[in-house]
C-alpha cells in the first residue's frame, strides 16, 4: 500500500509538470526579453538590431529560439481555449516574431521584399508552422486576423521590418492592455509625419499605402456600413479615411476642418521598403 501512494504521487507530480510545461505564457516574459533586447529608439523610431539578434540566435543565446518554440508548439485545440483578446495578441506576436525569423534568418538584406522564393513573396513562403500546419505571413495577417477580427487598429500592430510599416515596439502585445496597447499603437502611426503629412497650402492628405492596401478596414468604422447609403465606395473610401485620421491625429481647430473639407485631396506615400535596422 506505501508503495502504491507513492507511485500514485509520481503519476501526480509528473502530470502537474507536463500541465505546467504546455501552459502557454500570456505574459509574453520571453519575448519581451527578446523585443526589450534588440529593438531601440533611433531616429524617432524603433529599429531592430538584427545583426546582434542573429549573432547572438546563432552563438548559444537560446531566447529568441525559444520564443518561436512557443509560438509554434500551441495546438489548434489549445488555442481554440484561449479568450478573444488571448487569441489576437497571440496571433499578433506570432505574425511579428516570424518577420524577425524571416529577416535573421536571411540577414543581411536590404529589405524584406529581397526574400524571395521561385513565385513566391516573403508574406507567401511557408517557414513556420502554426497550430500544428505549415503556414506564411499573410495567412496570419488576412486569415487569421483580419477576417476574423474587423478592427482597423490591427494595421498598426503588425511590422513588415521596413521603415514604411509600423514600428515593432519593444514589447509584446499583453490580452489584458490589448484595447489601450492597439489604441497607443495607432495614435502612434497617424501622428509619424512618415505615415501622415498634411499640406495645408495645397490642401493634401498625405497617408501610409496601408490605407489604400487595407482601405475596406475603414469603411464604416465609425458608421455602420448598412447607414452609410447609396455613396459611390470611392468617394467613401476618401470621406472615411480622412475621418479616421482627422478624429485621431489633429485637434480640433482649423487644420481638422481643412481635413475633413471635400476640397481637400487625399494621396498616398509611396511605401518606404528599407530595411528597419539600427546603424
Amino acid at each position: 500500500m506505501h508503495n502504491f501512494f507513492i507511485v500514485l504521487l509520481s503519476i501526480s507530480s509528473s502530470v502537474a509538470v507536463s500541465a505546467k510545461v504546455n501552459e502557454f505564457d500570456h505574459k509574453y516574459r520571453a519575448f519581451d526579453s527578446v523585443l526589450s533586447s534588440y529593438v531601440i529608439k533611433q531616429d524617432g523610431m524603433f529599429r531592430v538590431n538584427y545583426k546582434k539578434l542573429k549573432q547572438d540566435h546563432y552563438s548559444g543565446d537560446t531566447r529568441f529560439r525559444n520564443v518561436l518554440i512557443s509560438f509554434e508548439s500551441v495546438s489548434e485545440k489549445q488555442f481554440e481555449s484561449f479568450g478573444k483578446d488571448q487569441k489576437l495578441a497571440f496571433l499578433i506576436n506570432a505574425y511579428n516574431a516570424f518577420v524577425l525569423r524571416l529577416i535573421v534568418d536571411n540577414y543581411p538584406t536590404e529589405s524584406i521584399r529581397k526574400i524571395l522564393k521561385p513565385g513566391l513573396g516573403p508574406f507567401d513562403i511557408e517557414f513556420f508552422n502554426l497550430l500544428g500546419a505549415p503556414h506564411h505571413l499573410d495567412w496570419i495577417e488576412n486569415e487569421m486576423i483580419r477576417a476574423q477580427y474587423k478592427d482597423p487598429r490591427i494595421n498598426f500592430a503588425l511590422t513588415r521590418a521596413s521603415i514604411g510599416s509600423p514600428d515593432l515596439l519593444p514589447f509584446a502585445y499583453k490580452p489584458e492592455l490589448l484595447p489601450i496597447q492597439l489604441n497607443e499603437g495607432m495614435k502612434s502611426f497617424l501622428v509619424s509625419p512618415r505615415h501622415v503629412h498634411f499640406d495645408a497650402k495645397f490642401r493634401r492628405l498625405y497617408v501610409s499605402k496601408v490605407f489604400e492596401w487595407f482601405q475596406a478596414d475603414f469603411i464604416g468604422w465609425k458608421i455602420p456600413k448598412k447607414h452609410l447609403g447609396d455613396i459611390p465606395e470611392s468617394d467613401l473610401v476618401v470621406r472615411e479615411i480622412r475621418d479616421f485620421i482627422a478624429q485621431i491625429a489633429f485637434k480640433k481647430g482649423l487644420e481638422r476642418e481643412q481635413i475633413l473639407s471635400r476640397d481637400t485631396d487625399l494621396r498616398y506615400f509611396d511605401f518606404n521598403w528599407q530595411l528597419n535596422e539600427t546603424h
